[in-house]
C-alpha cells in the first residue's frame, strides 16, 4: 500500500514537475531573462538562435528549484485538499514516509543545480560572448543599417552605407612556407557623421567621406581589437569653436568591451573563493575601489585648497619646474554636498620664468574673467625661445630659434620648415589617442597629415 502511494505520488511530482520547467524555462530564455546578460544592442537572428542553443541549458538550471518547489506544492496541496492525510493515517500509514518522493526530488534538484551552476554555466557564458565577439562585424552592420548608428563609451558613429567584407592576409607563422593566412574581418563606411557626447550636452561633431574598419582577435585568442581610419575628415569642437580638417587619419587600436556584465553568481566556486579572498581582483569592486580613492583624494586636495586660502597667507601655490600660480580669494568655503570649494572674488597671478599676469574673475558675478599680462607676447615668446636654446647650449648643440606671430601653429611649423629646407620635423605628443584624437583635434596631427618632410613625435 504504502509503495503504491509513494510511487503515485512521485508520477504526480514529476508530471507537474517537467511540464513547469519547461514553461518557465522558455519564457525565462524567450522573454528576456538570461539574454539581458548579453549587453549588445543589435543582435542578428543567427546570432540570437545559436544563443538561444547556450541560454536553454542556462535558464533550466535557474528555472529547476522553483518547478520543484511549485510541483510539491500542488500535488501534496490537492492530497491535502482531498483528505488524503486523513484516509492515510486511519489506515496507520505514516504519512511522513509519504514525503520521500519529494526529498528524492529536493536531492536531485539540487545536486543538478549545483553542478550546472558551478561547473557549466561558467563555460556557457564565456561561449556566449564568444559567439558575439565572432560575430562583431555583422553587429555593428546590423546597428547602422536598422538603426543609422551605434555608440561606443561618450561617441555616436552615425552612417549612411556600410559594406561588410573579408579578405586573406599572409603572414609570418608556422605554415609549411613560413607563413600563414589570416582571415580578416572589415567594414567599409561611408558617409559617416560622428558625434561626441559629454554629461547630455553636445561637445564635438564632425563628418568623414568614409571610414574603414579592420577586426582581429586579441593576443591568445582574446578580445577583439578595432583599427580604423577616416579619410576626408572634418571636426568642429563646440567647446573652443575650432574647426580641425584632415585628408587621412587613423585610429590606434581599440580593444572592444567585454558584452557580458561579469556578475557574482555565474563564477564557479574556485572564482568564488578566489574573490573572497581578494575581492579587488573583482572588476567591479576594483571600479568602486577606484572611484572612491580618486574621491578622497579629491576631498583631501579641496580641504588642503581652503586651509591655504584661510591660512596666514591666504595663498594657494600650485607650481612645478616652469610655471608657478598663485590663487587668492575673499571669501573660501566648503561645500559638503560635493566636497568641492565655493570661491568669491578669485585672484590668480601666473608666473612663467620671470614674467607672468593676473587673472581676476568672481564665479557669482557670472562675467568672463579679465587677465593682465606683465609682458607682451612677443617677449614671452623671446624668452621661451632664449630658454630652450640655453638648454641646447648646455648639451653642445646650437639651434637658430624663431617666433612667427599671428599664425596657427601647424600651419607656421609646415611653411617654416619647407621654407628652410628642413629634412625632420619633430614635434611632442599631447597624449590623446583612437577617436579622442579626432575629436579634440591637435596641432601634431595636423601636421602629420600634412606635411610632406617626415614627421618625429616624441611621446
Amino acid at each position: 500500500m504504502l509503495k503504491t502511494l509513494q510511487w503515485y505520488i512521485t508520477r504526480e511530482l514529476v508530471k507537474t514537475f517537467v511540464l513547469t520547467a519547461l514553461g518557465l524555462t522558455l519564457v525565462f530564455s524567450l522573454c528576456g531573462g538570461v539574454l539581458n546578460m548579453i549587453q549588445a544592442e543589435v543582435l542578428t537572428a543567427v546570432q540570437v538562435m545559436r544563443i538561444l542553443t547556450f541560454v536553454l541549458p542556462v535558464a533550466t538550471t535557474l528555472t529547476l528549484p522553483v518547478a520543484a518547489l511549485f510541483a510539491c506544492a500542488v500535488v501534496y496541496g490537492r492530497f491535502a485538499a482531498d483528505n488524503e492525510f486523513d484516509a492515510c493515517k486511519a489506515s496507520g500509514i505514516n504519512i511522513l514516509r509519504l514525503f520521500a518522493p519529494a526529498m528524492g526530488l529536493s536531492v536531485l534538484t539540487a545536486a543538478f543545480t549545483f553542478a550546472f551552476a558551478n561547473f557549466v554555466i561558467p563555460g556557457f557564458i564565456g561561449r556566449l560572448e564568444a559567439i558575439v565577439r565572432a560575430d562583431i562585424q555583422r553587429v555593428i552592420t546590423q546597428a547602422l543599417t536598422s538603426r543609422g548608428y551605434i555608440k561606443y563609451g561618450p561617441y555616436v558613429l552615425h552612417a549612411k552605407h556600410v559594406e561588410p567584407y573579408e579578405k586573406e592576409e599572409r603572414q609570418t607563422g608556422q605554415g609549411t612556407d613560413g607563413q600563414e593566412i589570416r582571415k580578416v574581418k572589415g567594414l567599409h563606411i561611408r558617409d559617416a557623421a560622428f558625434l561626441m557626447i559629454e554629461k547630455d550636452a553636445l561637445v564635438r561633431v564632425g563628418t568623414a567621406e568614409q571610414v574603414q574598419v579592420e577586426f582581429s582577435l586579441g593576443q591568445g585568442g582574446g578580445a577583439p581589437v578595432a583599427t580604423a581610419a577616416m579619410v576626408d575628415v572634418v571636426a568642429l569642437d563646440l567647446t573652443h569653436n575650432q574647426l580641425y580638417q584632415w585628408p587621412r587619419q587613423p585610429f590606434s587600436p581599440m580593444e572592444l568591451p567585454s558584452n557580458i556584465d561579469q556578475n557574482p553568481k555565474w563564477l564557479n566556486l574556485a572564482d568564488l573563493f578566489k574573490y573572497l579572498h581578494r575581492p579587488t581582483e573583482f572588476s567591479k569592486v576594483r571600479e568602486d575601489v577606484a572611484k572612491t580613492r580618486l574621491l578622497i583624494r579629491e576631498c583631501l586636495v579641496y580641504r588642503h585648497a581652503i586651509a591655504e586660502l584661510r591660512g596666514p597667507k591666504k595663498t594657494l601655490t600650485l607650481q612645478d619646474a616652469r610655471r608657478r600660480y598663485d590663487i587668492k580669494a575673499e571669501r573660501a568655503e566648503h561645500d559638503l554636498r560635493d566636497f568641492s570649494p565655493d570661491l568669491r572674488n578669485v585672484t590668480v597671478t601666473e608666473r612663467f620664468g620671470h614674467h607672468g599676469g593676473t587673472l581676476k574673475w568672481d564665479p557669482a558675478s557670472g562675467e568672463r574673467p579679465g587677465y593682465e599680462e606683465s609682458l607682451s607676447q612677443e617677449e614671452i615668446a623671446n624668452e621661451i625661445l632664449a630658454s630652450a636654446k640655453a638648454m641646447a647650449s648646455e648639451q653642445g648643440i646650437e639651434i637658430d630659434a624663431l617666433h612667427i606671430a599671428d599664425a596657427v601653429p601647424a600651419d607656421a611649423i609646415i611653411e617654416t620648415a619647407q621654407a628652410r629646407d628642413c629634412q625632420l620635423i619633430a614635434m611632442a605628443s599631447h597624449g590623446r589617442s583612437g577617436l579622442g584624437r579626432i575629436l579634440l583635434g591637435s596641432q601634431t596631427s595636423d601636421v602629420l597629415a600634412r606635411s610632406g618632410i617626415p614627421v618625429l613625435v616624441v611621446r
